[in-house]
Formats: structure tokens, C-alpha cells, sequence
């Protein structure tokens, strides 16, 4: 400790022997990451020593550059710190009355819960079997349904005397704080977890102080002229990744956004910045060398041949097979983006565009699949342009309409995204109708499939894209087509998947068929 005091003493005298202090300014440039901020301050300075002043917005001195040899100080201003102010004590003791208020309304609201469950009790007896007590029972309730409508008017009171309370203490500002931060008051309605007794209130006031009549200082020594960059870092300060999509009229467009989360009194003037989807903090564990083992074990074969089934989701036509592999390779990868942003006082969030363009549209239809539900849905495809879409909040815009927001993960640039947007109840699937046995068939033969019934409940004739798939073969033990009794026109887009454009009348109805036909080479168990 002894130490400390002395090295204290000497930076302070280091000080006091410069000239002025010279104040930091604005940053010259600004780097935000998702868990905080670094702030660069460029400065030119002479050979010699300097004294720099850190403003309250600097945050954590990280690092110096360009110095020969530099420190950090802090020092206490000369003049007297001012007493706690009167008012600041008279608004105290109100909100100690204020509290001794609540506590007995509290008290109050209790025995009048507990006397009210009471009385229902012994009414609900004296239902059962006559009471000579019964007329008093019903006297008390009233009552104290009377001191109940009492104590709900006492509250009302109360809050409004607290409302005051908190406007009077905000409108006071004294050495640079508003009161109502001073006192702590809660930004809820009790304020009964609160201590608002003088000694409380005094250490708060001298807290609040602590910041006002102190100033952090760096000295920097300088062999010859030339640039010194002051690196400063900040928690409070950091960014997420937003998106916003429109889609209309057969076209898209994506705005990639930042939410940038700062202290309400934080300001900054327009800066050079840079957006990193990281942290400050990189990784500093070695990577390792993977090692894949095989191993191979009989397995036992069944006497009985038998079909067995495996479902899986098909990509859309356009998504391509390499996406989720390449989002999965590419997801922890830092993006950078770079802009110019300022940030103004106030405001806890601000949202600042990074880049806007289009995207390539690859469908927009309504649909019928085996999955949907009985209403159509609209299913767009699109294609992503050559930047990334980062993980975060996507909200989707369709036909001037806002339709949701979800949070989507990391997408490769070129990338396919499909969306759900919306759908239209004049589209109705009635029925799904799975065809019967065939006893006619073969034992290596099987026919399964459905007939849905569409209908158009709308005034005009609507069309929909009805998408239906076949199961595949996977070996050639079986021998799968289309059922002869399968609806005609239908399209295979992949394989394995039909389409077919239905035109529903309007008010009217459309029979749709589909199914698969399988053969197999010998008997077989279905």
C-alpha cells in the first residue's frame, strides 16, 4: 500500500509540471464486435512529454501505440466537493412515508385476504346447516368488502404520490445527476426493497461524485514527432446482426442491418467503423488433428424378405446439395463489414444499414405438399447474392406487409432461403382419402397412394401448385412407377417429385389422385 501511494504521488507531480492537458476528441475510428467495442484515437504529437485527458466515454485503456514509454493516472479535482443538497434529503424521507405507506397498506391487504376466505367458509357451512350467526357473517362481509374498495383507493393514492415522487426527482439535477439516480429510486411500483435512511442516502450521494470530481489521465513520452494511437475498450457498446426482406411483385430485396446496443448517453459523431461478427477475443486453443476409426461386425440376417421405409424432407428445386455443408464449414468464420456509423443520445439501440440489394427470385407459388396443412401456403424461393446473410433476426416483408420475424442461422453468399408467407383460406384441401387393398394384386405387388379433394371457396377461378412425391427404389429388388390411377400432367421436377399446376373453379371442386405402383422380383412381406 505504502508503495502505491508513493508511485501516485510521483505521477501526479509528473503531471502537474506539464502544460495543458490536451483533450482526446473523437475517435478516429471505431471496431464493434457482439460482446463489446475498441475505439482507436489517432493523435499527432511533438517529441516530448503529453498529457492526455480520457473522457467519460473512452472506457478501458487497452493499449498505446507509437510511445516510447507511457502510464495512466487519475487524479481528484481541487475544489470543494458540494454537500448533500437539502432537497435531495427532503425527497429521501418522503420515500420513507412513502414506503411506511406501503408497508401498512400491505399489512392491511393481508388480514383483509385472509378474514375474506374466512367469512366465504363459514358461509358455505351455514348453506349446509342453519346458523344463528349467518346475518352477521353476511354484515361482516360487507364490510369488509367496503374496506377492501378502501384500501384499492389508498393504493391508487399511493401510486400517484410515487409518480410525483419520481418526476420531482428527475427534474432536479445537481453537479451533474438527477436525483432520482442519486436516490436509486426503482423503476417499479414498490419501493419497499429500498433504504432511504440519511446514511444511505448520503453514501450514494458521495458515490455519484466519485465520478464527477475525478479524471483519468495517460502520459505519453515521445523521442520524436509522430503519430500515438490510444486503444480504448468498452462492454457496454456492441452490435447484432439484423435483416430485413421485401418481397413483391416478383422481385426481392434483403437490407442487411446492425443493431448497435449503447448506454442511453452515449453519443458518437460519424466515424469510420468496422462490423465483426466475433468476439475481441480470438480463440487461443491449438486445433486438433482428427482421427477416424473403423470397425466392421457380422450382422445377422432375417429368413423373411421384408420392404423396409425411410422418409426424408426433399430440398427444393434450386436449393442445391452442397448448403448445409458449406453453412456448416463457413459458420464460424468472422465477417467483417465496413461502414460509417453515428450514434446519438438518447437512444439505447440504434439500427444502421450496412448494404442493400437484390436477390435473384426463384419461386413464388402457392402450394398443396403432403406436409401443409388443409390451406394453401405460399412458398418463395430465393437466392442469396454474393454476400452472406449472418445469423440473427430476419424480418420478412411480403406485398407491403409485415409477416414475422425469425431468427435464421449463418448462409453462405448464393445460398437459397425458403420461406413461408402466408396463406389463403379460399384454398381448401377437404379430404385426403388413402386408396384400399388390392386383393387382385400379386404377393410381390403393392399399389398405395391418396385422392385429395381441393376446393376454391373464393368468387374467382385460383390456381395452386400441388406437389406430390413417389417413393424410390433403392436397389433393384423393386420396381417402382406412378399408379396407373395416378392424375395426369404431372411434372417431375426431382426425382422422385411430381407437380402439377391445378386450376380450381371458382366455388367448385378438383379431384386429385396420386400414388406408386411397386413390383418386386420374388414374394415379399409389405
Amino acid at each position: 500500500m505504502y508503495r502505491i501511494g508513493i508511485l501516485v504521488v510521483l505521477s501526479l507531480a509528473l503531471v502537474a509540471e506539464d502544460a495543458a492537458v490536451r483533450e482526446l476528441g473523437a475517435p478516429s475510428s471505431l471496431t464493434l464486435y457482439l460482446d463489446g467495442a475498441r475505439m482507436r484515437y489517432a493523435l499527432e504529437l511533438d517529441a516530448g512529454r503529453h498529457v492526455v485527458r480520457l473522457g467519460d466515454n473512452f472506457g478501458n485503456l487497452v493499449a498505446v501505440t507509437g510511445s516510447s514509454r507511457w502510464h495512466e493516472v487519475s487524479r481528484q479535482h481541487s475544489a470543494d466537493l458540494p454537500g448533500v443538497p437539502a432537497l435531495l434529503m427532503a425527497l429521501a424521507a418522503e420515500a420513507q412515508e412513502l414506503q411506511r405507506r406501503e408497508e401498512l397498506l400491505q399489512a392491511r391487504g393481508e388480514i383483509s385476504q385472509r378474514l375474506e376466505l374466512r367469512l366465504h367458509e363459514s358461509l358455505g357451512r351455514a348453506a349446509q346447516r342453519p346458523d344463528p350467526l349467518s346475518e352477521s357473517w353476511v354484515t361482516s362481509l360487507d364490510h369488509l368488502l367496503t374496506g377492501r374498495a378502501a384500501i384499492d383507493v389508498e393504493r391508487e393514492d399511493l401510486e400517484r404520490a410515487r409518480m410525483d415522487l419520481r418526476a420531482r426527482a428527475v427534474e432536479v439535477e445537481v453537479a451533474g445527476h438527477t436525483l432520482d439516480r442519486v436516490l436509486a429510486l426503482p423503476g417499479g411500483d414498490s419501493l419497499a426493497a429500498m433504504d432511504f435512511s440519511p446514511e444511505q442516502v448520503a453514501q450514494r450521494w458521495r458515490r455519484a461524485l466519485a465520478a464527477v470530481v475525478s479524471e483519468r489521465l495517460v502520459v505519453v513520452d515521445l523521442a520524436e514527432p509522430g503519430v500515438v494511437t490510444l486503444i480504448g475498450d468498452r462492454d457496454d457498446l456492441h452490435w447484432q446482426p439484423r435483416a430485413r426482406l421485401v418481397v413483391g411483385q416478383g422481385a426481392a430485396r434483403l437490407v442487411r442491418q446492425a443493431l448497435v446496443t449503447k448506454p442511453a448517453d452515449y453519443a458518437l459523431p460519424a466515424v469510420p467503423c468496422r462490423l465483426v461478427s466475433g468476439s475481441r477475443h480470438q480463440v487461443l486453443a491449438a486445433p486438433t488433428v482428427p482421427l477416424v476409426s473403423l470397425g466392421a461386425e457380422d450382422v445377422s440376417q432375417d429368413a423373411a424378405r421384408t420392404v423396409s421405409q425411410d422418409w426424408r424432407s426433399v430440398a427444393w428445386d434450386g436449393s442445391g446439395t452442397s448448403d448445409a455443408a458449406d453453412e456448416e464449414r463457413e459458420a464460424g468464420r468472422t465477417i467483417q463489414w465496413d461502414s460509417r456509423l453515428s450514434l446519438e443520445a438518447g437512444r439505447e439501440q440504434v439500427l444502421h444499414e450496412l448494404q442493400a440489394g437484390p436477390l435473384a427470385v426463384l419461386a413464388d407459388e402457392w402450394i398443396f405438399t403432403e406436409n401443409t396443412e388443409r390451406t394453401a401456403r405460399r412458398r418463395i424461393g430465393l437466392r442469396l447474392d454474393e454476400h452472406p446473410l449472418l445469423p440473427g433476426m430476419l424480418e420478412i416483408v411480403v406485398d407491403g406487409m409485415v409477416i414475422g420475424q425469425q431468427e435464421v442461422g449463418f448462409r453462405v453468399p448464393g445460398a437459397s432461403l425458403q420461406l413461408l408467407a402466408g396463406e389463403d383460406q379460399r384454398l381448401f384441401r377437404e379430404g385426403m382419402q388413402r386408396w384400399p387393398a388390392d386383393p387382385s394384386l400379386g404377393s410381390n405387388e403393392r399399389v398405395q397412394g391418396s385422392t385429395w379433394t381441393l376446393r376454391n371457396l373464393g368468387t374467382e377461378d385460383l390456381t395452386v401448385m400441388v406437389y406430390r412425391t413417389l417413393a424410390l427404389s433403392v436397389n433393384d429388388e423393386l420396381q417402382v412407377q406412378v399408379a396407373a390411377v395416378s392424375t395426369a400432367g404431372g411434372e417431375e421436377v426431382q426425382p422422385g417429385v411430381y407437380r402439377w399446376a391445378v386450376t380450381i373453379p371458382a366455388g367448385g371442386s378438383v379431384v386429385h389422385a396420386f400414388g406408386y405402383h411397386a413390383t418386386a422380383k420374388e414374394a415379399i412381406a409389405w
